[in-house]
């Protein structure tokens, strides 16, 4: 009982904290830059000087070129490029030109009666 007790009065004081933090914008910002400050000074110790005197194997990894499939990417470009040119090439009506607006207002008028 006396252990949840001393949870709770913790929590009092985080939630104090926060408070304050919130109160004091300028204050606040500085106690969470240096937190941030030690989470990154933290992650950049154990990625970079914990491993410092570890040698890294790199396997040497060799690159091959299979023609086939590259000559199926060719081709298959080739078709689409085909495809794409050959859609048709519909001119776009200029919808503020005034033939437009006057074919619409027809169109209206016909809806209409």
């Amino acid at each position: 009982m006396q252990k949840y007790l001393k949870i709770f009065q913790g929590k009092k004081y985080i939630q104090a904290g926060f408070w304050w933090m919130g109160e004091n914008m300028f204050f606040g910002f500085f106690v969470l830059f240096f937190v941030a400050l030690l989470m990154s000074s933290f992650v950049f110790y154990t990625y970079v000087f914990s491993v410092g005197g570890k040698e890294i194997q790199t396997g040497s990894a060799q690159a091959y070129f299979e023609k086939q499939v590259f000559e199926n990417i060719v081709e298959t470009w080739e078709v689409r490029e085909i495809e794409f040119n050959a859609a048709g090439k519909n001119q776009i009506r200029n919808i503020f030109s005034p033939v437009f607006q006057a074919e619409q207002q027809e169109d209206l008028e016909e809806a209409d009666s």
